[in-house]
């Protein structure tokens, strides 16, 4: 099996270079566009307050002044909604416009006040699900003209009355083919972004929900109509645990590669990346599970055998599908690239010179990914931080 041709990784990483955007300082999450093209953060500076959208064709920026925190956009990367303290909005960042879809209070006590709720667009209607968080266990749907009525999806699951106020939803996912939509929850206890919680996966039909399968997990994605990946519990520990695709409506379920620490699928869903306890990192078609070493511990084993919360990982895969990279969830310092051809091998490690560093993925027509850098306060919700685009300083 071919091994890395480039020895030691780090004299290579005056190769790559970074440019800070032209936009305000970010805080919270950036979400990329599908496509690749915008960007859309929260700002909360002075003079630029609300959603900016930065288009990566022109190199500039729009801001919606009454919204907040950018949450998802639609597959074809025309609209993206966001969530304030009072509403739910959709904003068309190419014709400068947005207008509110759903009028929504703070969520909480007095003197604790806060925004609350999850949403997912379908991946080829544009219909819109929005989940509410601690305040109940109800999800509504939007064929982007009316609301459904709020379809109360704890009561599905035969919650207790007393636990429904204790459940927060996490992540809602689609099926492929819109029949099938994911939840996972977690109630009050503290985990690491990243970590498992519970996921059900519900089959939907108008307004009503029926319970089709349900199992701890960590981050999950669709690999068709009928498939599921997903990493298996690990406790909320992080830790390497197995990769799992499950058939929800079959209640079939199959370990496809033990000693996992984090995964990611390509972007045309053609094959998955993992990188495993050992520090390797393999690769496999999502036809079957017949895996390739991509390279021989491309991590050390003192970095991925730490104790500390910072060893928590996050892969990507380029759009092209030739690169992958690596960076830790909270803590980290730089990132790992890697070509994804086991007969081309390389490797590049970039450090970054602030704090903290996550992936936001790749912008349109760029070859390396966009960062979000922090200075100082990675385990702070919502951190001051800005957003580079890594590039070549020569031919690699």
């Amino acid at each position: 099996m071919p091994q890395c041709a480039w020895g030691k990784t780090q004299t290579f990483a005056r190769e790559i270079s970074f440019r800070l955007l032209k936009i305000p300082v970010a805080h919270g999450a950036a979400v990329l566009s599908p496509n690749g093209r915008w960007l859309a953060v929260s700002s909360e500076a002075s003079k630029v307050r609300g959603t900016v959208f930065y288009d990566f064709q022109s190199g500039h920026s729009w801001t919606d002044s009454r919204g907040e925190e950018p949450l998802a956009w639609s597959k074809d990367s025309r609209v993206c909604l966001s969530r304030s303290s009072r509403e739910w909005r959709v904003a068309t960042p190419e014709r400068c416009e947005s207008h509110s879809i759903l009028r929504q209070p703070l969520v909480g006590v007095p003197g604790f006040l806060r925004e609350s709720g999850i949403a997912a667009w379908t991946p080829r209607t544009r219909r819109l699900v929005i989940a509410d968080g601690e305040k109940n266990t109800q999800i509504r749907l939007w064929n982007g003209r009316q609301w459904t009525r709020g379809i109360d999806w704890g009561r599905v699951l035969k919650f207790p009355e007393w636990y429904q106020g204790e459940v927060a939803p996490f992540d809602l996912t689609w099926s492929r083919d819109e029949r099938l939509l994911t939840i996972r929850f977690y109630g009050r206890a503290e985990r690491a972004e990243g970590s498992a919680l519970h996921t059900v996966v519900f089959a939907v039909r108008g307004r009503k929900l029926k319970d089709v399968w349900g199992e701890d997990t960590g981050e999950v994605a669709w690999l068709d109509e009928r498939r599921m990946m997903f990493k298996g519990d690990d406790g909320g520990m992080g830790g390497a645990t197995d990769l799992v695709v499950a058939e929800p409506r079959t209640k079939r379920r199959r370990v496809w590669k033990t000693n996992v620490l984090a995964w990611a699928l390509s972007p045309r869903r053609d094959f998955v990346c993992a990188l495993l306890g050992n520090g390797d990192l393999v690769r496999s078609s999502t036809r079957r599970p017949v895996w390739q070493v991509i390279q021989k511990r491309a991590l050390s084993r003192k970095i991925v055998t730490s104790n500390e919360v910072s060893t928590w990982f996050q892969l990507d895969v380029s759009p092209r599908g030739d690169m992958v990279a690596i960076s830790r969830v909270l803590g980290g310092r730089g990132v790992w690239l890697f070509s994804t051809q086991p007969q081309k091998p390389w490797t590049i490690y970039w450090k970054s010179p602030t704090d903290s560093i996550g992936i936001v993925g790749w912008a349109q027509g760029r070859s390396l990914p966009l960062v979000q850098m922090g200075q100082g306060q990675s385990d702070v919700e919502d951190a001051p931080t800005r957003l580079g685009q890594l590039q070549k300083s020569s031919s690699l």
